[in-house]
């Protein structure tokens, strides 16, 4: 079963408590939460067997829905086949503590006490959502006393005029999401996107920062995470728009992966509206 068919659906997502739960979403986590719960164990499972976790000894800890809180981390293609092979060693649940020269030739000393021969090291560090191009002063106009970005729709800052930012959020679809954050913005600039009142712009970015917040234990990328809402931060800015798909397409999207092109018409409907 490809990854996809697991997570990337209306379906996968909705199996992560969301902030707004509506419909089938508040039944899954409220009187239907035994379900919810089994097709948890059923993703968790296939995806343990597909890969081969446990005879490669790489599953890792806690449960999907917590990983999932925080990061999504895909392997490269090959990587569980090359492990099982031995043409890749796995050193989990450790860290170089420092790099030691053994015979003339370069090592890692982990914190298991485990030495290895390192040749070559790739530091995968991750990345930090910063702004270095701004003033300092600016930056602070952009984010809160924590240092996250205060952003309505992740597009739209409060205090900062003429600035918004296309695609800066981390998403499962993430050129479907820049474009429809290009699409508001081209509302916004037009001039027909009715925004709530700036009291409440910043009380739902407050809110939705502290829901973020509380559910990665502080790794939402600065306010920038919407992984594994991708599908629902699509839903807001086009609701907001009022020109989102169907229900028809929408409820397909339960089921089957979510297309890109099914919104391929989105563009020609907000230059109608605006009459562009």
């Amino acid at each position: 079963m490809n990854y996809k068919n697991l997570l990337l659906t209306r379906m996968g997502e909705a199996l992560f408590p969301y902030q707004d739960r509506r419909g089938f979403e508040k039944f899954l986590h409220g009187a239907g939460k035994g379900i919810r719960n089994g097709m948890m164990s059923t993703v968790e499972s296939v995806s343990k067997k597909q890969l081969k976790l446990k005879q490669l000894g790489l599953v890792p800890e806690g449960k999907l829905e917590d990983i999932a809180k925080a990061s999504i981390s895909l392997a490269s293609e090959g990587f569980f086949e090359a492990v099982a092979e031995g043409r890749i060693t796995a050193l989990r649940d450790t860290r170089i503590d420092r790099f030691v020269a053994i015979n003339g030739k370069p090592h890692a000393e982990l914190g298991n006490g485990q030495v290895v021969p390192a040749d070559i090291v790739v530091c995968g560090t991750g990345h930090q959502q910063v702004v270095p191009f701004f003033s300092e002063e600016l930056q602070g106009r952009l984010q809160d006393e924590k240092g996250s970005f205060e952003l309505y729709r992740h597009i739209l800052p409060h205090d900062v005029p003429n600035l918004t930012f296309g695609g800066y959020n981390s998403s499962f679809f993430s050129p479907l999401s820049a474009e429809v954050g290009a699409f508001w913005i081209a509302s916004l600039l037009n001039g027909t996107l009715n925004l709530p009142p700036i009291k409440q712009r910043r009380r739902i970015v407050r809110d939705r920062l502290a829901w973020m917040e509380s559910r990665t234990k502080g790794h939402h990328a600065r306010g920038t995470f919407v992984v594994p809402f991708s599908m629902h931060n699509v839903d807001d800015v086009l609701d907001e728009l009022d020109l989102n798909v169907g229900k028809g397409t929408r409820f397909k999207q339960w089921l089957a992966p979510v297309n890109p092109s099914s919104y391929r018409h989105t563009l020609s409907k907000l230059k109608k509206k605006v009459g562009a």
